[in-house]
């Protein structure tokens, strides 16, 4: 229907001009220049002198085309500002349609920042099957549908917005957040968002993209739970390549679908209400009653994992264990530990 009245107003305008232009040719004997000109003032009532004296049949058509003009100018100026005020109202209610289905999400997660880190972040989430809601101050929309995994993806949310503003976290859900992942590619921001997302959620497990290592230290003092360093990632990655190439392959080979089955590394925290609070690793009978191993374990008060933990190593409120299994092993773990 927009494109319909578009149509319709360019084809009134180019009409205008034209029959304007050629009526003062024929009448007046002018220019082109000079009868487009007298077109263009007339059309739009700008009251500049005529090129030159018109005579008595240029009078009277100059009277009639102004009464037209005048018509059609402002009538197309008109619909141009109905397809305007329609396109706000439309965009307004889409937003409206978008911000109540964010409203009822609950363990989603939050990725800041759709450039080229985020855009990853998002794919391999959406491996898993995860439902994401998408912050970037661009035009979301344009993102979505440029990128092929992206587009018509039920499992995508998305808000335009600045993320370190709270209302726009807020509106992404962040209360009923499981993660956020904040992949801007500016460390102040980055720091910024970290900061509001737990100011709001403390709950919430945050991680931070970084570009400058100096700054890693800062993400982690406010309590960030992973921070990645692209150019050290991608050294430590290419070291162990050379150096391990086997433990190289077997880590490529996470996250990928083995049959029917979805195998990856996966992480469950310990939460205020876990039975095991108090308890050993080897009272949990993890491996006997799941059918996993915990090979490490981050201690709620430490910043660094624990790996291959004692089996007499006291569970606490917070501590996150680490694991390898299928996506249904890791959601019986999580409700054995935590229900």
């Amino acid at each position: 229907m927009g494109k319909i009245r578009i149509t319709i107003i360019l084809i009134t305008i180019f009409s205008l001009l034209t029959i304007g232009t050629i009526s003062y040719q024929l009448i007046e004997k002018w220019t082109f220049l000079e009868s487009l000109y007298m077109t263009v003032i007339v059309i739009t009532t700008i009251g500049f002198k005529e090129v030159k004296p018109l005579s008595h049949n240029g009078i009277i058509f100059t009277i009639i085309f102004s009464l037209l003009g005048f018509i059609g100018f402002f009538l197309s100026l008109s619909i141009f500002s109905s397809i305007i005020l329609e396109f706000i109202i439309l965009n307004n209610r889409s937003n409206k349609k978008m911000l109540d289905k964010i409203s009822k999400l609950k363990n989603h997660y939050i990725i800041c920042g759709i450039g080229k880190v985020g855009k990853n972040v998002v794919s391999s989430l959406l491996k898993l099957n995860k439902k994401l809601v998408l912050i970037d101050i661009i035009d979301i929309k344009e993102i979505i549908l440029s990128h092929l995994d992206f587009n018509n993806n039920k499992n995508i949310f998305y808000i335009t917005g600045d993320a370190t503003d709270e209302n726009i976290l807020l509106q992404a859900g962040i209360k009923n957040a499981k993660g956020l992942v904040a992949s801007v590619r500016d460390d102040a921001i980055n720091l910024f968002i970290a900061l509001t997302a737990k100011k709001l959620n403390p709950d919430l497990t945050i991680a931070s993209y970084v570009i400058e290592e100096k700054n890693i230290s800062k993400f982690y003092s406010i309590g960030i739970d992973e921070v990645i360093s692209g150019d050290s990632l991608i050294g430590e990655r290419l070291a162990l390549s050379l150096t391990n190439k086997n433990i190289f392959k077997f880590i490529e080979q996470t996250n990928i679908i083995n049959g029917d089955q979805t195998f990856y590394i996966g992480d469950i925290a310990i939460k205020e209400n876990s039975k095991f609070i108090g308890k050993s690793l080897r009272d949990t009978n993890i491996y006997r009653e799941i059918g996993l191993l915990i090979f490490a374990i981050k201690k709620y008060n430490e910043q660094f994992y624990k790996y291959n933990p004692d089996s007499e190593t006291i569970l606490e409120k917070g501590d996150i264990l680490i694991t390898f299994g299928s996506e249904s092993q890791i959601s019986n773990l999580e409700k054995y530990i935590n229900s």
